[in-house]
C-alpha cells in the first residue's frame, strides 16, 4: 500500500492513514512516501512496516549506531538532529493537549553540544552469558559492543562487565546499571542472590 507519512507518533513512529485507519510506521518520517504493509491490526489503529521507501525525507539520515534498526534503546537516529528537536517540541505540545487539554506555546527544544556520547546513565539487561540492550519489542539481547549515545566511561564499564560475565556465567545477574557523573562512575549490579564481584571491580 502506497501512502504518505503526515505526522509522528509518541515514540517517533511515522503516522499514515489507510482507509481511514491510523497506521504507526516504525522508522518513517513526515513527508515520506512509502510502500507499507500492515504487520498488526489493533482494531482502531494498526502497526505498519515500510516495504519500500519511495520518496525519502530531506530530514532522513544514516544512523551512526550499527545496532539502531535492531536495538530498542533509542528511536530517533534516522532523523536529522534538527528534526529530532522539532519532534520533541511537537511531543510536548501533543502531550499537554492530550493530558490537560491545553493549547500552549512551546519553546524550541534546546539542543546538546554533543549529539553522541552524552547519556550519563544506562541500564543493561543481563542473561547468564551476555549483557546489552533489548531488541525492539522482545526480551532478547542485542549482540553489541558499545552504545554511541552513552559516555565513554559507561562504554568502558560495559565492555569490562561483558568480559567478566563471559568468564563467570551466572544466571543470578539480572541488570547492570551505570551512572557517569562529573567523570565519577557509579556501578550497580542487580542480582537475584548474593554473588562475588571481586574479580570485576578489581
Amino acid at each position: 500500500m502506497e501512502t504518505k507519512i503526515f505526522d509522528y507518533g509518541m515514540n517517533g513512529e511515522g503516522v499514515a492513514k489507510i482507509d481511514g485507519k491510523i497506521v504507526l510506521v516504525e522508522n518513517a518520517l513526515i513527508d515520506e512516501h512509502v510502500d507499507l504493509e500492515i504487520v498488526e491490526d489493533k482494531g482502531n489503529f494498526a502497526y505498519g512496516r515500510v516495504k519500500k521507501l519511495l520518496k525519502p525525507s530531506i530530514n532522513r539520515t544514516t544512523p551512526k549506531c550499527p545496532y539502531f534498526y535492531e536495538c530498542g534503546g533509542c528511536q530517533l537516529q534516522h532523523m536529522s538532529y534538527d528534526e529530532q528537536l522539532k519532534f520533541k517540541k511537537l511531543l510536548v505540545q501533543k502531550t499537554l493537549k492530550k493530558v490537560a487539554n491545553l493549547d500552549v506555546v512551546v519553546n524550541s527544544t534546546v539542543g546538546c553540544d554533543n549529539v553522541f556520547n552524552y547519556r550519563n546513565k544506562m541500564s543493561f539487561t543481563v542473561n547468564h552469558e551476555d549483557c546489552g540492550l533489548l531488541k525492539n519489542n522482545t526480551k532478547s539481547i542485542v549482540e553489541m559492543e558499545y552504545c554511541p549515545l552513552t559516555s565513554n566511561n559507561i562504554n568502558l564499564v560495559f565492555k569490562l562487565f561483558k568480559g567478566f560475565i563471559a568468564k563467570n556465567l551466572n544466571s543470578n545477574i539480572k541488570n547492570l546499571v551505570v551512572r557517569d557523573i562529573n567523570n565519577q562512575v557509579l556501578v550497580g549490579v542487580v542480582t537475584s542472590k548474593h554473588i562475588d564481584l571481586k574479580e570485576f571491580y578489581t
